[in-house]
């Protein structure tokens, strides 16, 4: 694992345990802790994902069309902020809504995925 990796984890261990502590002392910044935390760690993690970038780039400059590509990295992104976001929610006490966004988030990945469904569709028919 990277030295990257750890110091996310430690900065999230940190984090649980100073909540657990304000929580016990019943203030009411331990939830503003965890969401800021949580969006810190979000963040850090969603730096750690450029590597993933980078591939889909190079196949998308030799294998795919561009596209579809910039479909995936779209997808991906709409995927993992959607997570966070939800997760928010729910660390903030409204499962609810959490639950919402990621219907939202779900549809809105199908809607990105429609025009490379229709190539595969018609890929498949092409052949037949």
């Amino acid at each position: 694992m990277s030295e990257y990796l750890f110091k996310v984890f430690g900065v999230a261990v940190i984090a649980a345990m100073l909540i657990t502590v304000l929580r016990k002392w019943g203030s009411d910044f331990s939830t503003l802790l965890k969401v800021a935390a949580g969006a810190i760690v979000a963040a850090a993690c969603v730096g750690g994902i450029a590597p993933i970038v980078e591939y889909v780039r190079e196949l998308g400059e030799t294998a795919l069309p561009w596209e579809t590509v910039e479909g995936m990295l779209r997808v991906l992104a709409v995927a993992m902020v959607t997570h966070i976001c939800a997760t928010i929610c729910r660390d903030c006490g409204e499962a609810t809504l959490g639950g919402y966004l990621e219907l939202g988030g779900k549809v809105e990945i199908i809607v990105l995925t429609l025009p490379m469904i229709k190539d595969i569709v018609e890929t498949m028919v092409g052949i037949l």
